[in-house]
């Protein structure tokens, strides 16, 4: 219902499959304001009041059929609220509201009746005109509100450790480590089990689990980023060297330069979805490349990539680890003058925890 600044006069009457027009010409009468309807308004009414203010009573009598009125200059129009009948101009309203979603995401949630209201004049942006009778107004604007939630931020600090694993080191994160291996009263769950992706929650602080880790073999933090994200958006963290390689062509006696970008290191895509009971919902993807040698009669460097992809659910300041991408590599050195070739083998174990602001 429209509210007036003032109150309008109260009025009674009592009609039985009454035509609609004769019942506004009674009450136009009865209150001496004009009433004048389109020619939209048309059919046959049953109903009664008593002591009901004007603007109560036409709400009643014109929702049947869904029309609408607007008071301009002391009387009333009546007519079809149909935003594409252009005689309902005069009876709409404008106003534009700014979003927190996007505009087209904002409009899509709201029900398909009042679609039609609502338009957006830049699709890519945070704001929708609403075009609408006054007395339906007020209603698109709550069901916006309700659609059109402000989203939470979410921090994730990340943490990538790099693990040498040492001659006689198990390959990929020992589950039976001393890290792994404390007391249910420290938090500690993991899944077991011989698998290429291991995953782990750790409720202890982080330091002292690289510390317990750093038992095994060295432990090289290669980045501590903290990424601020909202609910529901993707960010990605790289960590990646590039290799500028040229290419040169030669045919008939021509020849030509190109350079080749060869990108190679870690790549790490997080996804934070705020759940209905306050946890949080993270999808994690990992993507981590590295040279292997060296192939075709250009010298292009072989790349070997490593992914994976999961989802866990954590509470805020929970930590998550992910491990088992293992990198090998094969590095000569020179001692006493003799020449010696090692594989190193290193682990690359992802720590993060999301925190909702």
């Amino acid at each position: 219902m429209m509210e007036s600044e003032e109150p309008g006069p109260l009025v009674s009457g009592s009609y039985f499959d009454t035509d609609i027009r004769a019942i506004l010409m009674e009450l136009s009468a009865k209150t001496g304001i004009k009433l004048i309807p389109d020619q939209s308004v048309q059919g046959m009414l049953t109903l009664s009041f008593a002591e009901m203010r004007l603007e109560e009573v036409l709400d009643m009598i014109l929702y049947s059929g869904g029309w609408a009125y607007k008071e301009e200059n002391g009387y009333y129009l009546i007519g079809s609220a149909d935003p594409n009948n252009p005689a309902s101009a005069r009876l709409m309203v404008t106003e534009s509201i700014i979003t927190n979603s996007a505009a087209g995401d904002v409009r899509k949630g709201l029900p398909a009746m009042y679609q039609p209201f609502v338009s957006i004049p830049d699709s890519a942006g945070h704001r929708i005109t609403i075009n609408a009778p006054e007395t339906i107004l007020w209603k698109i604007k709550q069901a916006v509100s309700a659609v059109d939630v402000a989203k939470k931020l979410i921090a994730v600090n990340v943490v990538v450790a790099e693990v040498t694993i040492t001659e006689g080191m198990a390959v990929g994160l020992d589950w039976g480590e001393p890290i792994l291996s404390i007391d249910s009263a420290a938090g500690i769950e993991a899944q077991t089990g011989a698998r290429a992706l291991m995953t782990g929650f750790i409720g202890a602080d982080l330091s002292i689990a690289l510390l317990a880790m750093g038992k095994s073999g060295s432990v090289d933090i290669r980045a501590n980023p903290k990424i601020v994200v909202l609910d529901g958006e993707s960010a990605v963290v790289e960590i990646v060297t590039n290799q500028y390689m040229p290419i040169i062509d030669s045919s008939d006696n021509l020849s030509s330069t190109d350079v080749k970008v060869i990108s190679s290191g870690i790549s790490l895509t997080v996804l934070p979805r705020i759940t209905r009971d306050g946890e949080i919902l993270l999808q994690v993807e990992p993507i981590v490349s590295d040279q292997s040698g060296i192939a075709g009669i250009n010298g292009l460097p072989v790349i070997n990539t490593r992914r994976t992809s999961t989802i866990v659910k954590l509470r805020s300041k929970e930590t998550f680890m992910l491990g088992g991408l293992i990198e090998e590599r094969r590095q000569t050195s020179v001692r006493n003058g003799s020449y010696s070739k090692d594989n190193i083998r290193k682990e690359l174990i992802i720590f993060l925890t999301p925190e909702i602001l």
